[in-house]
């Protein structure tokens, strides 16, 4: 049997292993989560990697936790944050989490980069981000799959428009060369894409529910914030749509753990 990843018709993620000797238990393959910023937990997608099998380490740069230069891990998933993608000077550690993901690239791992996360894997590996000509992009997006993202390992067979979470101002202005673009939306159309056959960026919070939500709106501020009436809109759209949200955003969270799962099979063969 050939190891690989099966999507069946339902849309549900298998991954299907070859056939190794009675001696050779089977590795649980190890992720390192950066969280960049306290209030930007790993969410929904903890569960839901430990349900495939996947062990999660956690590394914290705003607790003082070093970035380390080289993933020891089988997988990368960098979260999102309150921060700028461009706040070196305050941040110092933006840097060692952009070198890291140029590390992961040439090792050819796993890596999923959210919100925050996709902005510094987009300038890691030669694109741009820029601080967002339309403001703040709350609440739901509804994301258009394109053509490439028809066979993709991650996005295949999700809604089209898919509706999920978001929070974000910064945006990627420019992607990465030779990137295969996968999604878009109105009014920032770089939502979704991928980088050679293994690293995804995405702008929107498939990580999120509707309580992680509220409780981002509720640190932008109060009613004197001009924003606050978008927000409040934001935290309604998503809260009505929560049950089809989770239910996709789950097989983005299964399909990567799939990945993880065949890749560190593979490596350990070589």
């Amino acid at each position: 049997m050939r190891e690989g990843i099966e999507v069946d018709a339902s849309g549900r993620t298998e991954v299907r292993r070859a056939s190794h000797g009675a001696n050779e238990p089977a590795r649980s393959p190890r992720v390192l989560v950066i969280q960049p910023d306290p209030d930007v937990p790993i969410g929904q997608f903890g569960p839901w990697l430990e349900e495939s099998g996947v062990i999660i380490e956690m590394v914290c740069p705003f607790n003082g936790d070093p970035v380390p230069s080289r993933l020891d891990a089988d997988g990368l998933i960098v979260l999102g944050g309150d921060m700028s993608s461009l706040d070196d000077a305050k941040y110092s550690w933006l840097e060692d989490i952009r070198s890291l993901v140029r590390s992961v690239a040439t090792d050819s791992r796993p890596a999923l980069g959210i919100c925050l996360g996709g902005q510094l894997m987009a300038q890691a590996l030669g694109g741009e981000t820029a601080v967002g000509d339309h403001g703040l992009e709350t609440g739901v997006a509804s994301v258009q799959w394109r053509p490439a993202a028809t066979d993709d390992p991650i996005f295949c067979d999700l809604p089209n428009p898919f509706t999920v979470g978001t929070m974000h101002r910064d945006a990627i202005s420019v992607l990465p060369p030779g990137a295969v673009w996968l999604g878009e939306s109105t009014p920032y159309p770089h939502q979704a894409f991928r980088v050679a056959d293994n690293m995804w960026g995405i702008q929107f919070h498939p990580e999120a529910d509707h309580r992680q939500y509220e409780l981002w709106a509720e640190a932008i501020g109060g009613p004197n914030n001009p924003a606050w009436q978008q927000i409040q809109d934001g935290a309604h759209a998503f809260a009505l749509a929560e049950g089809s949200i989770a239910l996709h955003c789950k097989k983005i969270a299964i399909r990567f753990a799939g990945i993880v799962h065949v890749d560190t099979r593979a490596k350990s063969r070589a």
